[in-house]
């Protein structure tokens, strides 16, 4: 990721989550970490880090599972990956990753689903 694709990088994750993620991308940017998949001179997907503290973003299921192939993960347990989003899911567990923890998501007050793939952060 570089500094050049922050707009194109806020613009998937408005359009994913209802929001921009200026502040955490702009954190990752100097680390090794955050990537974007790139196909037809577009990005498709982008993640500030493969791992609890960072988030992934993607337009649709493959370029998700192409960050997960290709991109480093961060040191970290594992990946967070919604088991709603089951062809990501799926992908991961034919690739040779597997289930260690599972968790439930809570929120206070409203909630909007994500509009596309994505593997969340557990801080946010």
């Amino acid at each position: 990721m570089q500094p050049d694709d922050l707009e194109p990088c806020n613009r998937l994750c408005q359009s994913v989550y209802g929001f921009p993620r200026t502040g955490e991308l702009l954190t990752a940017l100097p680390g090794p970490h955050a990537f974007v998949a790139v196909r037809g001179g577009a990005i498709r997907a982008y993640t500030s880090g493969l791992g609890y503290f960072g988030h992934t973003v993607g337009g649709t299921v493959e370029s998700i599972c192409a960050l997960l192939a290709f991109a480093p993960h961060m040191p970290s347990v594992g990946v967070i990956v919604p088991t709603g989003n089951y062809p990501v899911f799926r992908w991961c567990l034919d690739h040779g990753m597997r289930a260690v923890v599972t968790m439930t998501l809570m929120s206070r007050g409203v909630y909007h689903a994500p509009n596309g793939p994505y593997l969340p952060s557990i801080v946010y």
